[in-house]
């Protein structure tokens, strides 16, 4: 469903495509139909938590990877270990992995078929 809501606190409406920061908005004026949601979970204890969300409506894979490679340095600052990657198998998310591996030099044990990254390497 696409909506935009006026949100007071920034005296402008929200809904629309927005990517933080991090990537400069193009599709400023485009209605937002998805939310790209970035979860850290524990692996030796039972706990969630986000650490980011984009609204977006379609993304490319190198906007993803990007956002993927920010949130993964942002991890490690913070001091935490990521593991791994999850997404599904789309074909952006497999794409996705394919340049994250390229511009971060990090090397995988590769995919399953629920297109999971394993970084040999922790951050």
């Amino acid at each position: 469903m696409k909506q935009t809501l006026w949100n007071p606190q920034k005296d402008q409406y929200s809904g629309f495509v927005d990517l933080g920061n991090e990537i400069p908005n193009v599709q400023c004026d485009k209605l937002a139909s998805e939310a790209l949601v970035f979860l850290l979970v524990g692996t030796r204890s039972h706990w969630k938590c986000p650490i980011g969300y984009f609204l977006i409506d379609k993304i490319s894979a190198k906007d993803q990877a990007m956002l993927v490679s920010k949130s993964l340095e942002k991890a490690a600052k913070a001091g935490l270990k990521v593991w791994s990657v999850t997404a599904d198998g789309t074909a952006v998310n497999l794409r996705t992995f394919e340049i994250h591996q390229r511009i971060t030099a990090t090397p995988t044990t590769g995919r399953t078929s629920s297109c999971e990254q394993t970084l040999n390497e922790s951050p």
